[in-house]
């Protein structure tokens, strides 16, 4: 005996099983990660459907006393052609399924499911490979805020100092005494984040974000998605709020990430 169910679904990958059938990793909006599978060979209609990446309603039959699931049919409403021509697209997306699996949608499929689709389309529409990176960090920084595990970045946790500012207070690309100020220090014992005047001289912290950096964590903490599309990031900034937030994630897990190994270059 074996009930049917239907849900939304974005596929994450497909394995062949046996001679003809494949194993396909689901990420659906109710019960987050699914695994099922697909019966026909390489002319299967449904095989042809249920590729990485896809998304749309998915029909599957449940055994009730094993509890496997078998894809009954799949209709497909979104295909994300673009990641097939993009390294960059292929490992961000990669990395978001892979945090799906590690965490099990961080304990909360219906949440995960709206971060983790939003997220790869906007990357279907991602002209170049920064708009991608930026992408990615907006994902990751609100993935940990859905793990509770995100330091505040809107002020300084000593004084209160707002790091929300639109002013470009970024002097030089270097790390001068003035950026330093302006920026700050993120502590990985406190998981917090300390303004330049309030550091001591004497303090060796993990990383250091310039203001422009700290600007755009404050942002994503605090102003709508729309808004933050629009707020400044320059390439350094970008690149000190990356090598933050791929820490904080690892860390999270206690592990490395192979997505993250495997294309840290195009990311």
């Amino acid at each position: 005996m074996a009930k049917s169910l239907s849900m939304l679904t974005t596929v994450i990958s497909l394995k062949p099983q046996g001679e003809n059938n494949s194993s396909v990793c689901l990420l659906t909006q109710t019960e987050g990660i699914i695994y099922a599978t697909l019966y026909g060979g390489h002319k299967s209609r449904l095989k042809g459907l249920c590729s990485p990446w896809n998304t749309g309603t998915v029909w599957l039959s449940q055994d009730v006393k094993t509890g496997f699931y078998k894809i009954s049919d799949f209709s497909v409403t979104k295909y994300h052609l673009t990641f097939r021509e993009s390294l960059t697209k292929y490992y961000a997306s990669s990395l978001g399924a892979e945090l799906a699996l590690q965490t099990g949608c961080a304990g909360n499929a219906k949440d995960f499911w709206a971060l983790f689709n939003g997220f790869i389309d906007g990357l279907d529409l991602c002209t170049d490979d920064s708009q991608c990176r930026t992408g990615l960090v907006r994902f990751l920084w609100r993935f940990l805020s859905l793990s509770g595990l995100q330091p505040d970045a809107r002020e300084c946790s000593c004084c209160s100092k707002s790091f929300l500012t639109n002013e470009d207070q970024e002097k030089s690309e270097n790390f001068s005494e003035e950026d330093r100020k302006n920026g700050a220090e993120y502590s990985v014992t406190e998981n917090q984040f300390i303004c330049g005047q309030c550091k001591k001289i004497d303090d060796k912290s993990f990383f250091y974000l310039n203001a422009r950096a700290m600007s755009y964590l404050a942002a994503l903490s605090s102003l709508s998605p729309r808004e933050v599309r629009k707020w400044p990031l320059t390439e350094s900034a970008l690149y000190q709020i990356e090598e933050l937030v791929f820490y904080l994630i690892e860390s999270s897990l206690g592990k490395k990430l192979k997505s993250l190994n495997a294309g840290r270059q195009f990311l």
